[in-house]
């Protein structure tokens, strides 16, 4: 796989967890 094409997964995944730390706080732990 491409670094580009991994960097845009990368860049999803966080975007996605970001989105979940938003809707449940608790999950914010997991954001360091």
């Amino acid at each position: 796989m491409p670094c580009e094409e991994l960097d845009i997964v990368w860049n999803n995944i966080k975007a996605e967890a970001r989105a979940l730390a938003d809707c449940e706080p608790m999950l914010a732990i997991f954001d360091h």
